[in-house]
Order: C-alpha cells, then structure tokens, then sequence
C-alpha cells in the first residue's frame, strides 16, 4: 500500500502544475474523481488529499500568468496605463516564485496533516 504522505504529495505536485497550464474548473472536474476514488476506493485518509487537492488547484493558477484571468487583465491594464517595471517577464517571475514558496510551505503542512490524520 502507498503512504499516504506520498499520494497527496503526488496529488499537490501533479494538481498545481496541471493547474499552471489549464484553468483551475476543468482541472478541478477532472481530478474530483480520481481523489473520490483514493479516499473511497483505496481508503487514503480524506484530510490531506483534500488538502492537497484544493491547495494545488489555487496555488497552480500563480505559476504562469495565463494560469488566472486576472493575471493577463493586470498585465493589459499595465500595458495600457503604461505601469513601468509590470510586464509578463516580471510577472511570471514573482508569481512563480511565490507560487514555489507556497507549495513547499505546503508540503510541510501536508505532512502535518498526514501525520495527524493519516
């Protein structure tokens, strides 16, 4: 059997980064029943995958601009009010950054979270 720890980091990982690239509804449709079938299924705890699950959803959308809407509607305001030092080069840069950040900050609470409910 797979630790627990494991699948909802897999769950994370794979999640933020489908999430980077497609917008944050279908990812969510898709992997709905891939979780329902881990916590019914394979009886992982339900806590951390859901966890991971709706952190990697929220999270993955700040990797690229195009991840959130609002990311490209800042970039056209900018480009339009001629906003100095805001173009997609820097935008991407700080979002991925800050996007990295919170997902080893949540790595760190996943195990918590496995620790105690898993």
């Amino acid at each position: 059997m797979l630790n627990p720890f494991l699948v909802s980091l897999i769950i994370l990982i794979i999640v933020s980064l489908i999430s980077g690239f497609v917008a944050n509804t279908p990812t969510a449709l898709i992997f709905i029943p891939i979780v329902g079938l881990l916590i019914e299924g394979f009886n992982f705890p339900s806590i951390p995958l859901f966890f991971a699950f709706i952190i990697g959803i929220n999270i993955g959308g700040n990797l690229i601009p195009q991840g959130a809407a609002c990311d490209m509607l800042t970039l056209k305001i900018a480009q339009n009010n001629s906003v100095e030092n805001l173009n997609y080069k820097r935008l991407l840069k700080v979002g991925a950054i800050f996007a990295i950040i919170h997902v080893i900050l949540s790595i760190g609470f996943l195990f918590l979270l496995t620790l105690i409910y898993g």
